[in-house]
């Protein structure tokens, strides 16, 4: 006889009025309209006939009486006159067990998911659900996957009264719709210390993932040729700050590709390389290990060669870019090249004479906090900042002349300091230009958190605040164009 509470998911013995909330409560959740499971359209009927069947007074009456009996009862005996009672043999049962319930609520399952099995038995001696083990002869019980699997198997075995073991089998494929989910999964199933981020999308300033050997080679020579000039730069221009962060990002930059790279050759390099030129070696010319590890899925593998590569970069950018993304990148290109044309440019050009120097203490609200100021005068009425390393090289005499550079409309721009001696000149530059002016680092600072932003944020919301930052910039830029023009 089928147990109708279990079907409702409600105790034993309940009144109407659990009966009918239960009913409603399932037949909300199993209705055809509203679950697409193919399962539910026949538990749908199955959860009608176990309310119409409870509703029925009689019928539950007799379900009530099946089970009390099928409550264990201790064995009732007669010793009194055991000399004239006949001894009889028990009954032997030939019903096959009814398996009236057996299902749980997933077509598929995913690693820690929880899964929810329902059984009901009758007419057998015990029942075992492999997940769980001796179970009763009816009942629901969650299981969690902490396991990987390809295939999880839920089987019922039920010991009849016949001493056979019938079986009946659930099975559940693995399921998930990402690639690198399944892969991490997979991965920490066998090793627990196994990182989640390791298997997200790949970021070019982020070190986790791997990178295949070609996409390796092609970004570290793109951030060589990059390191490079801003190396000259850094040597050569007239604010060397901005240049230094540059570097010191790029370096960074580099470092983050070799530790992918590396991630991508894990299998191999457990090997002792005896030579600084063995690791090269296989950074550049090994190709990727084909299988998962515990630093990502097999990267995909480039297959353009540098030049088609960056080709590739430039038609990608113009074609998915936004605009605001666009303007970005233009317009700090024009201020580089503005100020770089600036710092190699001579305008008329004066001979000027060091009159005087001082230091300035600055403090900053309270009494503990100040900077120094360092300024050089010139001609009695010119002062400009420099640096510290400037201010004591001007002040030790190891420049013998200094020359001033103005516009046609007497705008100072720079102050040159000559050695005649080591054939050798400096330029003290004024205004953003200068040295001295935080506003330097602060654009380059700036600039690093632009190529972040248009390089990392991928997301819808990221790209909304994104945008909000890159418009800042643009407005910046603008700024000191406009007074770079002026």
């Amino acid at each position: 006889m089928i147990n109708y509470y279990i079907v409702l998911e409600i105790p034993n013995f309940s009144n109407e009025t659990v009966i009918k909330k239960a009913y409603r409560t399932m037949s909300k959740k199993y209705h055809p309209d509203v679950n697409s499971d193919p399962f539910a359209s026949a538990y749908f009927q199955k959860i009608n006939e176990a309310y119409n069947f409870l509703m029925d007074d009689n019928k539950r009456m007799l379900l009530h009486q099946f089970l009390t009996y099928q409550q264990p009862n201790q064995p009732k005996t007669n010793t009194h006159q055991p000399q004239y009672q006949q001894k009889t043999e028990p009954e032997t049962v030939n019903l096959k067990p009814n398996i009236e319930v057996f299902y749980c609520d997933r077509k598929s399952f995913s690693l820690n998911d929880y899964i929810s099995v329902h059984w009901q038995v009758s007419n057998c001696k015990s029942v075992k659900i492999n997940v769980f083990g001796d179970v009763l002869l009816q009942g629901s019980q969650y299981y969690q996957v902490t396991k990987f699997v390809n295939e999880l198997k839920i089987e019922l075995e039920v010991l009849g009264f016949d001493d056979k073991i019938y079986t009946s089998t659930i099975v559940l494929p693995y399921f998930n719709e990402i690639p690198a989910r399944k892969a991490y999964h997979q991965m920490v199933s066998n090793d627990p210390k196994t990182k989640e981020i390791h298997f997200r999308s790949e970021r070019i300033f982020h070190s986790h993932s791997r990178i295949s050997r070609l996409t390796f080679v092609n970004r570290i020579i793109v951030l060589t040729v990059l390191l490079l000039l801003s190396f000259i730069g850094f040597m050569h221009a007239d604010f060397p700050h901005f240049y230094f962060i540059i570097v010191c990002a790029l370096i960074a930059g580099m470092w983050v590709q070799f530790v992918k790279r590396y991630h991508d050759l894990i299998p191999i390099n457990k090997t002792n390389y005896s030579s600084i030129f063995g690791v090269a070696k296989d950074l550049f010319f090994t190709d990727s290990v084909k299988t998962i590890n515990k630093f990502g899925m097999y990267p995909e593998q480039e297959q353009l060669s540098f030049f088609r590569w960056v080709k590739s970069y430039f038609v990608k950018f113009n074609k998915e870019r936004t605009i605001i993304e666009k303007a970005s990148v233009l317009f700090f290109g024009l201020v580089m090249l503005c100020y770089s044309y600036q710092s190699i440019r001579n305008y008329n050009e004066f001979e000027i004479y060091l009159t005087n120097n001082r230091v300035d203490v600055n403090r900053v609200q309270s009494k503990s906090s100040s900077y120094d100021v360092y300024q050089l005068q010139f001609d009695n009425s010119i002062w400009i900042d420099v640096t510290q390393n400037e201010y004591y090289a001007v002040v030790e005499k190891q420049f013998d002349s200094f020359l001033i550079g103005v516009t046609n409309d007497n705008e100072i721009k720079y102050v040159k300091a000559i050695n005649a001696e080591k054939k050798s000149s400096q330029k003290l530059g004024t205004g953003l230009m200068s040295n001295a002016n935080p506003l330097i680092l602060i654009l380059a600072l700036m600039f690093l958190g632009q190529i972040y932003v248009l390089t990392q944020f991928k997301q819808a919301d990221e790209k909304f605040y994104g945008s909000i930052y890159l418009g800042f910039t643009i407005f910046v830029y603008i700024v000191i164009l406009v007074g770079y023009l002026m």
